[in-house]
């Protein structure tokens, strides 16, 4: 014997192109299953977000369109949210009623126990609700009854949601 014969034999070559192959064809499928996923949970997403995005549709339509004025306000006392019904209860456009806070709408003689009334909103899950006059943008009085109740976000208190109801009558 010379030479020992080459390792890359015919029957090697064969195994391995067929290795191979499978190899291909597995990588082929695993790509076409990954893809058909991705396809799904796509829509499945799609799917979650136009209902999201229809649920606050409704949601701000429902705010805006409220017979009762509809607000919110920050744990300092501002309002931070207010629908149309507010705006016109109280006689002022929404940009000069934002940022404000909720008792200096309120009469004077009446605006420490507000005050007081807003600061034990956040020390209680229910609180009872409360009735003030309020001065409108014209200066008449008008009587709301006030609920209000505690936003938490992860644990922590972020805002105070409010409706009011005018019983002037």
């Amino acid at each position: 014997v010379l030479k020992r014969p080459p390792w890359w034999t015919l029957q090697r070559l064969l195994w391995a192109i067929g290795i191979l192959g499978v190899v291909v064809l597995t990588t082929f499928t695993w790509v076409v299953v990954l893809r058909r996923r991705v396809q799904k949970q796509t829509r499945i997403i799609r799917q979650k977000l136009q209902t999201e995005a229809d649920l606050k549709e409704r949601y701000e339509d429902l705010f805006e369109n409220a017979n009762d004025m509809v607000f919110t306000y920050d744990l300092k006392g501002r309002i931070t949210s207010i629908n149309k019904t507010g705006e016109q209860l109280l006689q002022r456009p929404r940009s000069e009623i934002l940022s404000k806070r909720l008792v200096d709408f309120v009469a004077e003689e009446q605006r420490a126990i507000a005050g007081q009334w807003l600061n034990q909103v956040f020390q209680s899950a229910e609180f009872p609700p409360a009735e003030w006059d309020f001065i409108n943008g014209s200066g008449q009085r008008l009587r709301l009854e006030i609920g209000a109740r505690v936003v938490e976000l992860e644990g922590k208190q972020v805002e105070v949601e409010g409706i009011a109801r005018d019983i002037t009558e």
